[in-house]
């Protein structure tokens, strides 16, 4: 592409540019081809020479859109929003950058309205009598993903805007992801996680049925129920179906952006779905496969918590649940990844479940609590349960020590969880419910409700076992085992300790379960 595309230009003359038309045709055309190889500088390089030569911003639109994926790759993230937003602001919109809190509520505000006048179901793929937003449309789209990135109460407000334009003004392609994107800001905001699965469903809805929606759109708008919003409501085998959806009809269409970007939904799945672990490595190889021949950074250092959570499970690393081994360091990892929180937020909850795994209560509080502080960059992903739980049982391990001076604050905080947990396990059992249980079980321990924590243990790992979630029933029956102990009922102990290896066995998690065979022996 990148040689026909060339030879078209140098068609043009000595110099291209005396046939303006032509030449800004060619010059979009080629930025798109220099960032799919990926070649950013040779990409940055052309954008600049489209910039300075436009004429009209709405020109600018298209590679304005893939300029920002080439930055947001490298996790450029602040450059990619600016850009975005000066021509955004050009074009006739204003984000509110210094006044976000009220901007947001007030398009919250707005989408209630539609909402309580029946406006979802009157949601339809009628389009408006003038294009003349289109532009808008496409840029905020575009701007969606990276405003998360990096100050995810500006995705909160495009998301918004975009979803009460189709309410007020009518449907365009453009704005199908955005609405889905809306369950963001219902929990980013206001902890409603019903409302914006509600409003996902029915543009996904309205895109399978309608002749008018373009298929990349479509695949999009799946990738961000199966990310954000089906694990609420729906078994954790639906994210798969729309993230395995989206990534074949994105890597057909050349939207390679958010091809990589399903990963993130199908390795969260697999890992607490998969009957194996060779089904979590074939997962976790193609994805970092994906991103490394995109070039996509901010996708490699989210991805690759998966790749060494995998190694400790299977005991590939330096020492028993820590991710260092001859190709990765925790430390400097830990500083690469300053400047992209959701690759901090996926270490720190990955690096913590492994604690956990590992019987590391020191490291499990660590982790726990900075995945619990960076969790706003996850919004709606499914980890973030695993980061209410995970730091649940940190919270726990601090009251039944005691003396550290902030039990009240710890005991506020595990309520919050558990309140959490218990609303997500009403809307998706199948879901949270073993895992509510758990977080309750230990929760009645340090009430002194020993007779119905021993109850509650069982309850969860019972449900985690029927529900097929292999670590979660393992890390129940450890911590059950665990629970026994401090009682000092040694052979109940024995039980759930040896179910725990026989759980993390069949799993293959080689390295827990031979750590608990070495302490039955």
């Amino acid at each position: 592409a990148e040689r026909f595309i060339r030879l078209a230009i140098e068609l043009l003359g000595p110099d291209p540019w005396a046939s303006p038309r032509w030449a800004f045709d060619l010059f979009v055309e080629l930025h798109l081809v220099l960032y799919s190889r990926p070649d950013y500088a040779a990409a940055d390089a052309v954008y600049a020479e489209l910039a300075a030569r436009a004429t009209d911003p709405a020109a600018l639109v298209a590679p304005t859109r893939v300029q920002m994926i080439a930055l947001s790759n490298r996790t450029r993230y602040a450059d990619a929003l600016m850009l975005g937003g000066e021509l955004l602001a050009s074009l006739g919109i204003e984000v509110p950058f210094d006044d976000l809190v009220p901007a947001v509520e007030s398009e919250l505000a707005r989408l209630d309205g539609h909402l309580r006048s029946g406006g979802l179901e009157q949601l339809t793929d009628e389009a408006p009598w003038s294009g003349a937003h289109e532009p808008t449309a496409a840029l905020m789209n575009r701007m969606i993903p990276v405003a998360f990135f990096t100050q995810p109460l500006v995705a909160f407000w495009l998301s918004l805007r975009s979803a009460n334009d189709w309410f007020d003004s009518g449907f365009l392609d453009d704005r199908l992801y955005p609405t889905a994107c809306a369950t963001l800001a219902t929990i980013g905001m206001r902890g409603d996680y019903r409302a914006g699965h509600a409003i996902a469903q029915r543009a996904l809805e309205v895109a399978t049925a309608s002749a008018s929606a373009s298929p990349t759109e479509l695949a999009r708008t799946h990738h961000v129920v199966g990310l954000f919003n089906a694990h609420w409501a729906h078994p954790l085998a639906d994210d798969l179906f729309h993230a395995r959806l989206a990534f074949d009809e994105l890597s057909r269409a050349g939207e390679f952006e958010f091809a990589c970007f399903s990963f993130f939904t199908s390795q969260a799945a697999v890992l607490d779905t998969c009957e194996h672990l060779d089904e979590l490595r074939a997962e976790v190889d193609a994805a970092e496969a994906f991103a490394d021949q995109l070039g996509n950074l901010h996708a490699q250092q989210s991805f690759v918590s998966y790749r060494q959570l995998l190694r400790a499970l299977l005991g590939e690393t330096a020492t028993p649940g820590s991710f260092d081994d001859a190709t990765f360091d925790e430390a400097d990892h830990e500083r690469a990844v300053a400047a992209n929180p959701m690759a901090a937020t996926f270490f720190h909850v990955h690096r913590a479940l492994a604690a956990a795994v590992f019987d590391d209560p020191l490291r499990l509080a660590r982790h726990a609590d900075a995945a619990a502080e960076l969790r706003p960059y996850i919004t709606g992903f499914y980890p973030e349960a695993l980061i209410v739980v995970l730091h649940s049982l940190a919270l726990l391990a601090r009251l039944r020590d005691g003396g550290d001076g902030g039990e009240a604050e710890h005991r506020r905080r595990l309520d919050e969880h558990r309140a959490w947990l218990a609303a997500r396990a009403v809307e998706a059992p199948i879901n949270f419910g073993h895992l509510h249980l758990l977080v309750d079980a230990e929760t009645l321990e340090i009430d002194g409700r020993h007779a119905d924590a021993t109850a509650r243990f069982a309850e969860a790992a019972e449900l985690a076992a029927a529900r097929r979630r292999p670590w979660h029933h393992a890390v129940t029956a450890e911590r059950a085992g665990r629970f026994h102990l401090r009682r000092g009922d040694h052979d109940a102990a024995r039980t759930w300790l040896a179910t725990a290896a026989d759980a993390y066995r069949r799993w293959a998690a080689t390295a827990p379960a031979a750590a608990l065979d070495a302490e039955l022996s």
